[in-house]
């Protein structure tokens, strides 16, 4: 019966008349999707891989892949029904699995923009689907999507290029130590320098405390790298943008616009390179001062992003910031609560809910470091760290845990 499917599949996606399975129109309003869930199914067994080689099914789906005149549903489709990190050893002839070989066909060759910006958005989804699910984490490989995304920073389209840069700002700095030093190698050979913003962004994760190079070295390529800054600058001082950027004139501008990563100043504070330009560019002090003036005078709507933004980037300085550094731990951590324990007369307060709300999420950011400053002054305050805190150093401490303040939500 199985081999009678997949028989049958191959038959019906050849054929290219209306009333055909695969037609644009049933696979837009007919439930044909639901052979492709079932083609997944049996791709994740032993003999439905055996079915789909002997079929020769997988070269079908390449041609229909890279043909011209192939429906945007059926490559999604497609695309969503093979199994990238299989628990089985099953390679081709190029030590690769045979989906990693359609889908970079398609990331490359396909002539559809479209197609290949949705293509990008799913290989980010490996990413997502890896934080959140364990059972795909058994098998997943951070080195396979990060080299296809690199290879993606040349892509003709601008928008495909933009997209490509913020799924690598956004997941770079959660990858293992091992795979992080390898990517260093292709952030070197990239032509960072046309990126943009999202180059001098990119560019951020080079500055790493274990970057395994000697002093003269490190110096040369530091050197390089503040060369490489001037040349982008126009004779008006200005940077050059990249042709995928957008004058703030443009309507569309904040949706072409590539933002800084969330962990940026906490990326930066692991480092010493990092450090120095935190200090030197008084980045705390300014972060401190708009807190301050938020808890003395309250709120304006225009201010309501500057706060919230200056929550996060300091409890990311907090959390990231190595315990050896001179540093006013709990001072800045004390910020945090403060903006969480003050009170408002009208509890209906919306931007100051919001903004409450976000100081709790930044503590939570900031309970993640191992400094004893920073996690002393949370306990004192009666912040409650849960059954995965494993400080087991503070945790036998028990005046920590006699605490006179309790939050009350």
């Amino acid at each position: 019966m199985l081999s009678n499917f997949i028989n049958d599949f191959s038959n019906q996606i050849n054929l290219d008349k209306s009333e055909a399975v695969f037609s644009s129109k049933n696979l837009s309003f007919g439930g044909s999707s639901f052979y492709f869930a079932l083609l997944r199914a049996l791709l994740s067994q032993p003999f439905g891989q055996k079915l789909f080689d002997q079929t020769g099914l997988g070269q079908i789906f390449l041609g229909k892949l890279l043909g011209e005149c192939t429906s945007a549903e059926l490559i999604k489709l497609v695309v969503v029904s093979l199994d990238y990190f299989p628990s089985l050893p099953r390679l081709d002839a190029d030590n690769k699995y045979f989906s990693h070989f359609l889908l970079e066909n398609v990331l490359i060759s396909s002539k559809n923009i479209a197609i290949r910006k949705w293509c990008t958005k799913f290989l980010g989804s490996f990413f997502t689907l890896n934080q959140h699910y364990a059972l795909f984490q058994i098998n997943f490989s951070w080195k396979w999507p990060l080299n296809l995304l690199f290879l993606k920073l040349s892509d003709t389209s601008p928008k495909v290029v933009n997209l490509t840069a913020r799924i690598l700002l956004r997941w770079l700095s959660l990858c293992p130590k091992d795979v992080l030093t390898e990517m260093r190698e292709q952030l070197l050979r990239a032509k960072l320098e046309t990126l943009g913003d999202a180059g001098i962004l990119l560019e951020v994760f080079l500055f790493d405390e274990d970057l395994d190079t000697i002093e003269v070295d490190k110096s040369k390529f530091l050197l390089e790298i503040a060369s490489n800054s001037l040349n982008k600058w126009n004779d008006n001082g200005d940077f050059a943008r990249a042709s995928g950027q957008l004058p703030t004139s443009v309507p569309t501008h904040k949706k072409q616009r590539v933002f800084p990563p969330p962990h940026l100043y906490g990326h930066l504070a692991r480092s010493k390179v990092g450090q120095n330009l935190l200090k030197n560019r008084n980045i705390i002090g300014k972060l401190e001062a708009i807190i301050c003036n938020f808890l003395q005078k309250g709120i304006c709507v225009d201010q309501i992003d500057e706060v919230k933004g200056s929550l996060f980037a300091l409890a990311q300085i907090l959390a990231n910031l190595p315990s050896y550094v001179v540093f006013p731990f709990s001072k800045y951590t004390q910020l945090l609560l403060e903006c969480f324990l003050q009170q408002r007369n009208n509890s209906n307060n919306l931007p100051w809910l919001s903004i409450r709300g976000c100081a709790i999420w930044a503590i939570n950011i900031a309970a993640t470091s191992k400094n004893q400053l920073v996690i002393k002054t949370l306990f004192e305050f009666g912040w409650e760290f849960g059954e995965a805190f494993d400080n087991f150093e503070l945790k036998i401490n028990k005046n920590f845990l006699s605490s006179k303040n309790k939050f009350i939500f």
